[in-house]
């Protein structure tokens, strides 16, 4: 069996969606692949993934990837749009040109399509016979459980309990020579400022803690644990944002200047990271990496960590999160 997942979302959903992945090689004899853009990074963490098979990057079409695209989708059996996924126009139709395909989408995909789109897909699904199968999820399960709504009917259920979806679903060598690159020593605190690239800022609805507040933690850090480097991590969306912060020697501002596989081995290396609601927490999650993530008005449900090295604050706003809080999980947990 082929099935060929679209990849048209961002870094933390691309990381997420590797659980499904994982269950569907450990149980059934298929091929997987994987076609979207790179605008956010999806494609490129999963070039090292040993459960896909092929990864097809449509980010710059041209002669040579359109066929490529064309000739999986015809020797696909399934093509599946996660619940998280926005394909563009041109794969609606090239997935819906191929008779005798089932293709596998939420219950509310069509209306999260454009106008244009929706008419588009409906009506060459029609002619063509395709077999569009809807997908119910209640919604207070997490992201990983979403997409196993996706898969369950092509999984061995009576072997489902062996499969724990939310362990061991994704790694990355990154890049090691970053160390070097950035002068990175043994004993670091890695830190998030921003969040949402930059932009989530807006008062009781920011996915952002304060950033006076990580001025503030920034200062404990350095005065509470002498032997440990400060590295603050961040999108090129980030990067527009201003963080005031002391001349110590002991800063290293790495916001917008990190590519995935470098950002990866940060994180591989630190001894704590502090982060919000975003790719850096699923990456940290998956990773079982030691991290705290900060949660304000978000669905908290649906991207909670689960790793036992992954604590987390829940708040209605972020300014509700005191520093307090955060430096009391800190000194409890980093040496543990």
């Amino acid at each position: 069996m082929n099935i060929l997942f679209s990849e048209f979302c961002g870094l933390g959903n691309s990381v997420l969606l590797s659980s499904a992945f994982r269950s569907l090689k450990l149980y059934k004899k298929i091929k997987l692949f994987y076609v979207g853009n790179d605008k956010f990074s999806g494609l490129s963490i999963h070039k090292y993934n040993k459960y896909l098979d092929e990864i097809i990057n449509i980010s710059k079409l041209n002669l040579i990837s359109l066929s490529r695209l064309n000739q999986i989708v015809i020797r696909s059996d399934i093509i599946i749009i996660p619940e998280h996924s926005n394909p563009t126009l041109f794969f609606l139709v090239i997935s819906a040109l191929h008779r005798r395909k089932k293709i596998i989408i939420s219950s509310n995909f069509t209306n999260r399509l454009n106008f244009f789109k929706k008419i588009i897909f409906i009506f060459l699904t029609y002619i063509n016979q395709i077999k569009v199968l809807k997908i119910n999820f209640p919604e207070n399960i997490h992201e990983i459980e979403i997409n196993k709504r996706f898969i369950d009917n092509l999984i061995d259920n009576k072997n489902s309990a062996e499969d724990n979806i939310f362990y061991n679903y994704f790694d990355h060598p990154g890049d090691s020579s970053c160390l070097h690159k950035f002068n990175l020593k043994k004993n670091y605190f890695v830190l998030q400022p921003f969040c949402a690239n930059g932009l989530n800022n807006y008062g009781k609805f920011s996915k952002s803690w304060p950033v006076k507040n990580f001025q503030k933690l920034t200062e404990f850090l350095l005065s509470n644990f002498k032997d440990h480097s400060i590295v603050f991590v961040g999108d090129k969306g980030d990067g527009k944002n201003i963080l005031e912060h002391s001349n110590s020697d002991r800063i290293i501002n790495l916001i917008s200047q990190t590519s995935i596989s470098e950002l990866i081995s940060i994180l591989k290396n630190s001894n704590f990271i502090i982060c919000h609601d975003s790719s850096i927490l699923h990456l940290s999650d998956s990773m079982r990496l030691k991290n705290l993530s900060l949660f304000g008005p978000t669905k908290f449900t649906k991207n909670r960590p689960h790793n036992i090295n992954s604590f987390f604050i829940k708040k209605k706003t972020m300014e509700e999160i005191s520093i307090d809080e955060v430096t009391e999980i800190i000194k409890k947990n980093i040496y543990t």
